[in-house]
């Protein structure tokens, strides 16, 4: 008698218990505008697409926004790669030379940060020209980054504040994204 690699195990009796059902998780965007006009994208992995609109809908109303429909938010954002660097500990002149030397896009420096911004395939591989150059970066992640920002102030912008937190605090939610301009004093 031959004997299966699995012939030494018992044979289910055909209980339930200890049985696993497949879960199938969709990938969606959510479009949102938020209070004052902000825009936001929220990245969603669910196993339960009413559930998850139901609740974020209601986390949404309730703090001043609503959904949006397909594409009137999202043309406002692109897909990039951000490698950040703190202001105080690279040379802004070197680091744009070399970043451009690696096949970044563009450099921005604002509150005392440097981002260096790339298309999302050369992220790695610019991130880690720089790091081969002498360049720690303190960060870094591709991501949907506003083309434009809307300043919020005052209540619009604590109602904001707290929206993204609702969101990201949300167990389905992987990602949020606004092109609210608020104050750090605020959250």
């Amino acid at each position: 008698m031959l004997i299966g690699p699995d012939d030494h195990l018992p044979k289910s009796s055909g209980s339930k218990h200890g049985d696993l059902e497949a879960v199938n998780y969709e990938d969606l965007i959510y479009e949102v505008y938020g209070p004052g006009g902000a825009a936001l994208v929220v990245e969603i992995l669910t196993d339960n697409r009413n559930r998850t609109a139901s609740e974020l809908r209601h986390l949404i109303e309730r703090s001043s926004g609503k959904m949006a429909a397909s594409g009137s938010v999202l043309y406002q954002f692109k897909k990039r790669g951000t490698i950040v660097f703190e202001s105080s500990a690279v040379d802004e002149d070197k680091l744009m030379e070399a970043a451009l030397e690696a096949g970044a896009d563009d450099l921005h420096s604002q509150d005392g940060v440097v981002q260096v911004l790339t298309e999302p395939g050369a992220y790695l591989e610019v991130k880690e020209k720089l790091e081969k150059a002498g360049f720690k970066a303190a960060g870094g992640e591709v991501a949907m980054v506003p083309e434009s920002s809307t300043h919020l102030t005052g209540k619009e912008a604590e109602q904001m504040a707290k929206l993204i937190t609702h969101l990201e605090d949300h167990d389905d939610v992987q990602n949020v994204y606004s092109n609210a301009d608020i104050d750090e004093a605020v959250f």
